[in-house]
């Protein structure tokens, strides 16, 4: 992992692909993935089970956490 530099507050993440979806009881999961490919792939299989697919984001190249 980067190591925190205290003047660039902005950090690339491990896995930028978030996966929201909900079951068939209508409980709700979340995956975090690291390619397309592989949103893509959990995205077909989810949906074989009959999930329902919530949201599907990519989080950008950079994020700020602020606190």
């Amino acid at each position: 992992m980067e190591e925190y530099n205290k003047y660039n507050m902005f950090l690339q993440p491990e896995k930028p692909f978030l996966l929201i979806y909900t079951d068939t009881d209508d409980s709700v999961s979340y995956a975090w993935l690291e390619s397309e490919e592989d949103l893509q792939e959990v995205i077909k299989e989810v949906t074989s089970y009959g999930c329902k697919i919530q949201d599907a984001i990519e989080i950008g190249s950079i994020r700020e956490i602020k606190y």
